[in-house]
């Protein structure tokens, strides 16, 4: 019997995937109070996701020790959520962004350690529930599982992936490629930015930079040139709209983050989606990804010495039925 607990933490777009991942498994929902309509019941299959809730951890303990649990999955969207290592490393990203006083830095430091301290105890739980039921953790790119697999939690379980790739759609779109670069969401990294912008000033192309990204930039000390334009936060549906038409999507990330260097971008597959070409840092995860989709992609570091038309040149201008989440799904069900 396939049990699927929701989690109000997860947002919409995975919740969307979620949804049609447990419908594939045959997985009934079950609510916060779940543990008490499972008790009597035998030979069970539980799926959670991350961020991991105390509640369902215990629950799903308390199942497996009374022998009723036949199997947990954990679907992890972010590596910090189950890795120590990760988490430690991604703090490193946000204390930057800290005022260098004292106090604050102190804050962060003690509430990082409480974070660490509460992962890694849950971390425990997940190794006590292997012992007495098969552990299977799915993460979203075969990057991300061969990490784990050197890992304690990943030695103690069955890894499996899928990628995040958008959900395919019957609306209409527009996929003609005008003379902007899309940036949607975090930049992550600034000086990466700082190469593209000289790339579309040398190139008389915009950027348009849609979200966090953009709030980000107008608290930063950047010097922006005209053709950056900050369009600030929108609904998804106007962000995709932005995406259909661009000459090329932007997804730069650091690499001294566990969690940005094993990157899952669903920016990334939605601009594959589309058919469009991609502006990267060079991330192994993006890399590898690019690369065993045979996209067109141009790193920061090459976009000397080549022109817009580059981009014109790789783009499909038509959706690219490679990158839908229903095809990854039958993918993944067929090697499980």
């Amino acid at each position: 019997m396939n049990f699927y607990k929701k989690n109000k933490y997860v947002n919409k777009v995975h919740n969307a995937r979620l949804n049609y991942f447990t419908a594939k498994l045959c997985a009934k929902k079950v609510n916060t109070f779940f543990i008490i309509s499972l008790l009597r019941k035998k030979n069970i299959s539980l799926t959670i996701c991350d961020p991991l809730l105390w509640v369902d951890l215990l629950a799903a303990l308390i199942i497996g020790l009374m022998g009723n649990l036949k199997s947990l999955m954990v679907i992890a969207f972010e590596m910090y959520h189950i890795d120590t290592k990760a988490l430690r490393s991604e703090r490193l990203i946000y204390r930057k962004m800290y005022k260098n006083s004292f106090f604050s830095i102190l804050k962060f430091e003690i509430m990082g350690l409480i974070k660490v301290l509460n992962l890694s105890i849950k971390l425990k739980v997940l190794n006590l529930i292997s012992i007495i039921s098969n552990l299977i953790i799915v993460v979203h790119s075969e990057h991300r599982k061969r990490y784990l697999e050197g890992r304690s939690i990943g030695k103690k379980s069955t890894l499996k992936f899928y990628r995040h790739f958008p959900m395919s759609t019957n609306r209409n779109m527009d996929l003609r490629s005008e003379n902007f670069l899309l940036l949607a969401g975090r930049i992550n990294n600034l000086v990466d930015f700082e190469k593209v912008i000289k790339f579309s000033v040398a190139n008389q192309v915009d950027i348009y930079v849609i979200g966090s990204g953009a709030e980000e930039l107008h608290n930063s000390s950047l010097i922006l040139p005209p053709n950056v334009k900050l369009l600030g936060s929108m609904p998804n549906e106007e962000v995709l709209g932005y995406a259909e038409r661009c000459l090329a999507g932007i997804v730069l990330y650091e690499n001294t983050s566990v969690n940005q260097s094993f990157s899952a971008s669903t920016k990334l597959f939605e601009f594959l989606y589309y058919g469009k070409p991609i502006i990267c840092s060079m991330n192994p995860g993006l890399i590898e990804e690019l690369k065993s989709g045979n996209a067109c992609f141009c790193s920061v570091d090459d976009l000397i010495g080549i022109t817009s038309s580059y981009f014109l040149q790789g783009s499909l201008n038509k959706i690219n039925n490679n990158f839908t989440f229903e095809g990854e799904i039958i993918r993944y069900l067929s090697v499980s």
